[in-house]
């Protein structure tokens, strides 16, 4: 999932959307995100709604984890383009 998610199929507009989403989280929280950071982004009111919908498979993301690490991770690039991509929805991109 994570190659085609920043792929070819966007649009410019949500290219450049995915592109500034992309810096922003770089810039806040690094290359990989988790816990706080990640429930805020997708807008969970708290972290244990976020881990249900986790658990229940709810969320179309390319999680992972790590060894040795507890949660779930996901890179900055995918989070992004995931958002950039949501939000061209709306916008009937």
């Amino acid at each position: 999932m994570g190659a085609t998610m920043c792929g070819k199929d966007m649009t410019p507009e949500a290219k450049e959307r995915c592109d500034e989403i992309y810096r922003e989280i770089l810039g806040d929280v690094g290359n990989v995100v988790t816990g706080e950071p990640l429930r805020r982004a997708l807008g969970f009111s708290t972290l244990g709604a976020m881990t249900k919908a986790i658990e229940r498979k709810k969320l179309p993301l390319p999680l992972f984890d790590m060894p040795n690490r507890r949660g779930k991770f996901i890179l900055a690039r995918e989070l992004a383009c995931f958002l950039a991509r949501q939000r061209a929805l709306v916008d009937g991109q």
